[in-house]
């Protein structure tokens, strides 16, 4: 049995990613900062072990008992924390460290049919989440042979899964709750354009398999991971289907939203703008990559897990800046 620490575990994506991983029969430890006690307990119960532990001192407080076989980090975001994570374990004498990434690094534009390949980042990105997350890919990248681990990154593209998609930032069930409300589905750009996806079941299901494959090739890799091409048009017909029939799509040009609503601008200039295909042949080469989902029942899934969480109350700041962002653009 391999033991798996997961960085993270409550979040949309990791929680799923973290079921999987359990029914694979895998032993999984997530380490959070006790944020969301129902998704604990559903860990709990179905036999993962909780460890809670502030990002101020991970270090510090990590029991040396814990001994990983592989470390799955969803939360690092800089090169420090790379390091700090790494080095938290790095006396048990881990196997592997498998940073979760992004593929919002990578250069965008309207490419045809040429894929996204690992090499095609963009240096002069401005967006600091994604440069953050670059660089810490590449002090990852640094450190394992110096210390005698492997390392993998995993770039995400636009993954979604226990999370609906959401066009204007991230507000969850405030967004689901909005278009139920008030009819409207408010998204920028041209939704008709080709999107790449992948789903948190897809992930959990790719990191089994790298674990169970061990990639004995390299020391180092990093890896886009996609698993549906389709476009924000369909996505939105069948999240309109789901969750208000009657709903119609308002379309708000980036102009307004930088003069309205700053906050919102890099999620969607940098996110929700450009075709997205990746090139998944080095994946492929780690393992056998033939995902296959049904983008309906994801997304009814999704809208029925959201709801489930019932913390709307949590956004009611983001839902009244929707509401303003487009009443303001009627007038």
């Amino acid at each position: 049995m391999r033991n798996i620490l997961i960085v993270g575990g409550t979040g949309n994506l990791s929680f799923t990613v973290a079921k999987i991983l359990l029914s694979e029969g895998f032993s999984v430890t997530c380490v959070t900062r006790g944020n969301n006690n129902a998704l604990e307990n559903s860990l709990i119960q179905l036999g993962a072990a909780i460890h809670y532990c502030s990002s101020t001192y991970f270090k510090l407080n990590l029991p040396y008992s814990l001994k990983p076989d592989y470390i799955i980090d969803f939360v690092a975001y800089t090169p420090n924390d790379i390091e700090e994570h790494v080095q938290a374990f790095y006396e048990s004498g881990f196997e592997r460290f498998i940073f979760i990434s992004t593929t919002a690094f990578y250069s965008r534009g309207l490419l045809g049919d040429r894929f996204f390949s690992e090499c095609d980042y963009d240096p002069s990105h401005p967006w600091l989440y994604a440069k953050a997350k670059f660089e810490a890919e590449c002090y990852l990248q640094s450190i394992v042979e110096k210390l005698s681990i492997k390392g993998l990154s995993l770039r995400l593209g636009h993954t979604i899964g226990d999370f609906i998609p959401v066009f204007l930032g991230n507000p969850g069930l405030a967004f689901i709750n909005h278009v139920q409300d008030t009819g409207i589905i408010p998204v920028s750009g041209n939704i008709m354009q080709p999107w790449s996806i992948g789903t948190a079941e897809g992930l959990g299901k790719v990191l089994a398999k790298i674990i169970y494959a061990e990639n004995k090739k390299t020391q180092y890799a990093a890896v886009h991971f996609s698993e549906y091409t389709t476009s924000w048009y369909d996505i939105i017909k069948i999240f309109s289907a789901v969750v208000n029939p009657s709903a119609r799509i308002h379309n708000i040009a980036l102009a307004d939203i930088e003069r309205i609503s700053p906050k919102w601008l890099p999620s969607i200039k940098y996110h929700k703008q450009f075709t997205d295909k990746y090139d998944l042949s080095l994946l492929s080469s780690i393992i056998d990559h033939q995902p296959s989902i049904n983008l309906h029942n994801l997304i009814s899934h999704s809208v029925s897990f959201t709801k489930s969480q019932k913390i709307s109350t949590k956004y009611e700041e983001e839902r009244l800046m929707l509401a303003n962002l487009i009443e303001q653009c009627r007038v």
